[in-house]
């Protein structure tokens, strides 16, 4: 019964840290996927407008 306990445990922290580093992989990309279309937008005239589209 302790093993189990402990599997499960283990299997959770797993899927979070898994699920911290997913999230933090895509904040990323995200991150950089807006810079390039900002700067490929008239050399970033948007993103000193203040404008994201």
């Amino acid at each position: 019964m302790k093993n189990k306990l402990k599997n499960i445990f283990f299997s959770q922290q797993t899927m979070g840290l898994v699920a911290a580093f997913l999230a933090a992989f895509v904040a990323a990309f995200a991150h950089f996927y807006v810079l390039l279309q900002t700067n490929r937008n008239e050399n970033g005239r948007a993103l000193r407008a203040g404008s994201y589209q």
